[in-house]
């Protein structure tokens, strides 16, 4: 106002210490104004040519701004992988801000701070990741991007258990499952091969018998549609089916050794040639001696280099003298050595008290009736003793030397000189190749 001139506010002039001229009249608005400190000047001169004038400071903030630096949008990622995220934010009045970055995702909320950080923390799922800084005027910036987190899937063989073992040509069946977070049930998607063989199926499960001999290294795999994958391994023997021989003994070194007395517990005869219905007599003499029977095999019919599984003793009944030991003379007991008891594979009488590699091996069943069988199978100390590159021998006593009874009481078996070959001794062994 002017004393003379009246109310002179239209008249007013507006000037910027940073833009110049900015406005006239009473009011106006601009949004023009430049970053920074302004000092503006409001002026007016009268009729008379006096000019007066009133000024004000105004900072202008233009506020900050946000970018993210790596990681396109939409990029996808594992959950394991450490995240690196740098942002950058310059602000014209606070200069660098980047250090006060704040960084959020949609699913997990804060995670992390300043222009740069790993995490290696997200959950599965597509993210929102937010950067976004406050500067000293108020004003905020944010840039955001999305982020789709793949936990990856997981494989499981169900079927065969790891270890197991198979024989060539036999079917295997085997069993799986996939699943995966994002994806759901994969277990159709399943890739099946062998280290040997390569691929040898696909699917939850299927069955094969051409699996080749040897120990395979069998994988299950499947990949998601983020292309991350996923293993399950086991293995599988396939080895040749398991082999059974008979064996029968060997006649010239079959036959009975009895105790040299009573008590004496050492070999006084042998008779290494008979031929009939007791050539084997295991039991005891009217004098009270123990008969024990000796029988040969060649073993080295096994193959080197074979695994013996089992291997059962059969011995026909020729007949029976006196009281039957299976009733009074406790246990049928098998002794087994490899080679000759005595060193020497011809019958000895040192053969009834030498030692045995692996001693009551094996016990004798009772043959109930002349022309029946008395079987036994080796213990694993047995199996360990039969020689497969060359000849193991059995001698078969019972428990109980003699009953005192003043009788002959023995069982008779035919050996390998029985002119009928199929009442001789026999070996049936099973080995695995």
């Amino acid at each position: 106002s002017d004393p003379e001139d009246g109310d002179v506010t239209a008249s007013l002039s507006w000037t910027s210490s940073l833009d110049g001229a900015i406005g006239s009249g009473g009011s106006f608005s601009t949004s023009g104004l430049s970053a920074g400190t302004h000092v503006i000047t409001a002026s007016v001169t009268d009729a008379g040519g006096l000019q007066g004038s009133d000024a004000i400071t105004i900072t202008v903030n233009s506020g900050p701004s946000v970018s993210i630096t790596v990681f396109v949008d939409g990029s996808a990622t594992t959950e394991s992988l450490s995240l690196c995220l740098p942002g950058a934010v310059p602000v014209p009045e606070d200069g660098d801000v980047t250090a006060s970055l704040s960084w959020t995702s949609s699913l997990d909320g804060a995670i992390g701070s300043g222009g740069s950080f790993s995490t290696s923390g997200l959950s599965a799922g597509a993210h929102v990741i937010t950067a976004s800084v406050t500067d000293s005027g108020g004003l905020q910036d944010s840039d955001a991007i999305t982020i789709t987190v793949n936990s990856g899937p997981s494989v499981s063989i169900t079927a065969p258990a790891d270890g197991s073992g198979s024989n060539v040509g036999a079917s295997v069946s085997f069993a799986g499952t996939a699943s995966d977070p994002e994806d759901g049930d994969l277990t159709a998607g399943l890739t099946w091969t062998s280290d040997l063989d390569g691929v040898i199926g696909s699917g939850g499960s299927f069955s094969t018998s051409a699996l080749s001999l040897g120990t395979h290294t069998i994988t299950a795999s499947v990949t998601d549609s983020g292309g991350l994958s996923a293993v399950d391994v086991i293995t599988v023997t396939v080895t040749l089916p398991p082999v059974q021989i008979v064996l029968t003994s060997i006649g010239g070194e079959d036959g009975w050794v009895r105790e040299s007395n009573e008590n004496s517990n050492v070999g006084g005869r042998k008779n290494s040639t008979g031929s009939g219905s007791s050539a084997l007599r295991p039991g005891d003499h009217k004098k009270d001696r123990q008969y024990k029977a000796v029988v040969s095999f060649d073993t080295s019919q096994i193959p080197a280099g074979a695994t013996v599984l089992s291997a059962t003793l059969r011995l026909q009944r020729g007949n029976l003298k006196g009281t039957n030991p299976f009733t009074t003379h406790g246990t049928c007991w098998v002794d087994v050595n490899s080679g000759g008891f005595s060193g020497n594979l011809a019958l000895e009488n040192g053969d009834f008290q030498a030692a045995a590699a692996a001693v009551q091996s094996a016990t004798l069943s009772n043959a109930a009736s002349n022309g029946d069988w008395s079987e036994g199978s080796l213990d694993a100390a047995g199996l360990s003793a039969i020689d497969t590159s060359g000849t193991t021998q059995m001698r078969v006593y019972f428990d109980l030397d003699d009953n005192d009874d003043g009788g002959d009481d023995y069982v008779g078996y035919y050996s390998g000189d029985n002119g009928t070959s199929s009442r001789h001794p026999q070996l049936v062994v099973v080995y695995q190749p």
